[in-house]
């Protein structure tokens, strides 16, 4: 069980990461809000964050980790659906977000809804018009086929997957 979990850690941030890899002409993208402002957003949808740490991750970029104990689900449901884990990448000067990511539990009771439920969320505090039927619809055909699916709006990029044991979810600008 904790070695599928690390593979599937280290698998995740290859590919969220791009194994580490950057072109010295690619320039990272940043979303239009600062890591508190995201956060603060989130809460309003009844999303309870907690601080784990902030990391150095590049020599301008910062990495914050939140663990969210309970969300309108689990209130309206009373039911502990465990933690989900979010990491949010930053930069150090301008606190600008340049991505988004979170994981939990697959095999949960209402882990399916949370995962959605956050999904919804994070994407209309990015975009209040995005279409989420689409996006719902996106993610579930590919999580039932394939277990990966990638959703592009005019705002960002969210790459859904599941494996054996978790769901992720990974949020980066779409800035053309």
């Amino acid at each position: 069980m904790k070695k599928r979990f690390i593979i599937t850690l280290l698998v995740s941030a290859l590919v969220f990461t791009g194994c580490g890899t950057k072109n010295e002409e690619e320039k990272t993208q940043y979303f239009d809000f600062t890591k508190n402002e995201i956060v603060n957003e989130l809460e309003e949808w009844l999303i309870d964050y907690t601080l784990i740490t902030i990391i150095d991750y590049e020599e301008t970029e910062k990495i914050a980790t939140y663990t969210c104990g309970s969300d309108v689900i689990t209130i309206t449901n009373g039911v502990d659906d465990g933690l989900l884990h979010y990491k949010f990448v930053y930069n150090d000067e301008t606190n600008k977000v340049s991505s988004i990511s979170f994981f939990l539990e697959e095999d949960i009771e209402q882990s399916r809804a949370r995962y959605l439920y956050h999904i919804s969320s994070i994407s209309q505090s990015i975009d209040p018009n995005v279409n989420i039927d689409e996006i719902y619809d996106t993610v579930k055909d590919g999580l039932n086929g394939e277990g990966f699916a990638i959703y592009n709006s005019e705002n960002f990029i969210l790459h859904a997957s599941k494996s054996d044991d978790y769901f992720n979810a990974h949020f980066k600008p779409n800035i053309n």
